[in-house]
């Protein structure tokens, strides 16, 4: 991924107006339009606005959700002034949101609905769109051993990650108990019984060294969220949520890299650009999302990282 700074002339010129989401599950019984519909439709009468209101739509996907300009369609978006159609799953989810943003901030559009909509239990399932050959160059060293699940690609990773630092299975299972123990506390959450350290070194093994319980659940669900300009979010039914910045950096392949040290990501290389572009530094943070899809990506990005978004609310 290529490199892109935001400038001081976007902070906090855009904000989140809204949000809207489906139930989440382990078969929607729908397509992924419909979730994405619906998603969008929850957003917008939470901000209080309407699809007449809608002129810009963005998503990312990996082939496994409707096209962005068939979703504006059924939306009955008539003057479409901005789609963003991002490939990619897992982290890329800043990216229609930064362009969200920036069509905002620069008067390409008024309002864009951003989301994201997948079957991914019953319907195409990750390790099915990784086995395209065309999603990754990391792909022919992956095919001819069948190696082409993220379990199995994080379970190389998370191996390296233990021999390193000398890091033991129960360490990895501090990590799932205290992230059930976050999802207990969550209305929305599909596994909200707690784990003690018996259940997790219990549970099955996926690909050595990752457990059942060191894994993400495959769902099927969307979430929306509604962009618009700080001044007209302030006018709307929410306290809204201004965007202050984001940030690109370059990432790395998990097969065919020259990366020696699982503990330094993308995001603590981009940290000082999103900190000088948010006007911020890392004192000012209270509040960090890390991507846990796997307990050792949690817990390396915990050691490590100095990067965080911060969403500050106008005063």
């Amino acid at each position: 991924m290529g490199e892109m700074d935001i400038g001081n002339t976007r902070r906090d010129a855009a904000a989140v107006a809204g949000v809207g989401h489906t139930e989440y599950s382990r078969n929607s019984g729908v397509t992924t339009l419909t979730l994405a519909v619906r998603a969008i439709q929850a957003a917008l009468a939470d901000a209080g606005l309407s699809r007449r209101d809608v002129d810009g739509v963005a998503c990312h996907r990996v082939g496994d959700s409707a096209d962005p300009a068939l979703v504006a369609q059924t939306l009955g978006v008539r003057d479409l002034r901005f789609v963003r159609d991002v490939f990619g799953g897992g982290s890329s989810c800043i990216a229609p949101l930064d362009a969200a943003a920036s069509a905002v901030a620069a008067g390409q559009a008024r309002c864009v609905v951003v989301w994201r909509a997948l079957n991914g239990r019953s319907g195409v399932r990750m390790a099915g769109a990784a086995s395209n050959p065309a999603l990754s160059a990391d792909a022919q060293y992956w095919l001819p051993y069948r190696h082409i699940s993220a379990p199995q690609q994080f379970a190389m990773f998370a191996r390296m990650y233990r021999h390193k630092y000398g890091v033991t299975a129960e360490d990895l299972g501090r990590v799932a108990i205290a992230q059930r123990a976050h999802a207990a506390l969550n209305p929305r959450a599909m596994m909200r019984q707690p784990i003690t350290m018996d259940d997790y070194l219990g549970s099955r093994w996926i690909a050595e060294p990752l457990r059942l319980l060191d894994c993400c659940l495959e769902s099927d669900a969307a979430v929306a969220l509604v962009v618009t300009s700080a001044a007209r979010a302030r006018d709307l039914r929410r306290t809204p949520v201004t965007i202050t910045a984001t940030a690109f950096g370059g990432g790395n392949q998990l097969a065919s890299n020259h990366h020696s040290d699982p503990t330094v990501p993308g995001a603590a290389i981009m940290a000082p650009r999103l900190y000088a572009a948010a006007g911020l530094g890392p004192d000012d943070i209270d509040l960090a999302e890390l991507y846990d899809a796997f307990t050792p990506s949690c817990r390396c990005n915990w050691r490590r990282t100095a990067s965080a978004s911060r969403a500050r609310r106008p005063t």
